[in-house]
């Protein structure tokens, strides 16, 4: 009798070639599938869902918190595909890079969760800058921020967290100075904790975040 193996690959998940009693190999199908879906950049409709959606061969996501349904076999955070009209899992490896449909984002995997990958950046241009003048308000998501619109002084953004290595660059074009807030626990520079800076109209500023909690900020032209 063929001995029938039950192992899966380290890193995709597929599972090995079963051989049965009569020689037959079994889940070629699905391994092709997904090795399919997984070439080149990984395609991914929506990563905020907690119950699989109708399933569409073809379709990718990752699953939310408490994943539910189909899902709930796996942590939060895992792929699942489409296949075959059932739903296959894929655990997330670090450095993975996956592209999300539905924010036209790229997210990375860094082994605990998924974020924003910065590696190419991504830009917001013709902004207007947050009225409300406090921490929190207008928080930017984008590596390249463009200021169309600052119309009172001190009007305001605040930076993403603050992640080793993360570049922001701020463009000021309005009419007036632009408020810079860092996220709640960060500092700008040698300024205090959640201490503002300011950028004058017409000038731009590159920050560089040195550590999870303080951004370098590098004047620009």
């Amino acid at each position: 009798m063929a001995q029938t193996l039950a192992t899966k690959t380290a890193r995709l998940g597929l599972s090995v070639a079963e051989v049965n009693a009569t020689g037959q190999v079994t889940r070629v199908n699905t391994n092709q599938a997904l090795l399919e879906l997984m070439a080149g950049k990984i395609w991914i409709k929506d990563k905020d869902l907690s119950a699989p959606p109708t399933l569409v061969n073809g379709e990718g996501y990752i699953a939310a918190a408490s994943p539910s349904g189909a899902w709930s076999s796996a942590a939060m955070g895992t792929l699942w595909f489409a296949i075959n009209s059932a739903w296959v899992s894929v655990g997330p490896w670090v450095g993975l890079v996956v592209y999300v449909e539905d924010e036209n984002v790229d997210y990375r995997y860094d082994g605990a969760a998924w974020a924003e990958d910065n590696s190419l950046g991504s830009v917001s241009g013709g902004q207007t800058a947050g009225t409300t003048q406090s921490q929190g308000q207008h928080p930017l998501t984008k590596t390249v921020n463009h200021f169309a619109t600052v119309a009172t002084t001190n009007d305001c953004c605040t930076l993403m967290d603050a992640v080793a290595c993360r570049l922001c660059i701020i463009t000021n074009e309005g009419a007036n100075t632009l408020q810079i807030f860092p996220a709640s626990g960060d500092k700008i520079g040698a300024g205090a904790t959640n201490a503002s800076v300011s950028l004058a109209a017409g000038k731009t500023v590159i920050f560089v975040a040195r550590s999870t909690a303080a951004w370098i900020m590098i004047p620009g032209a």
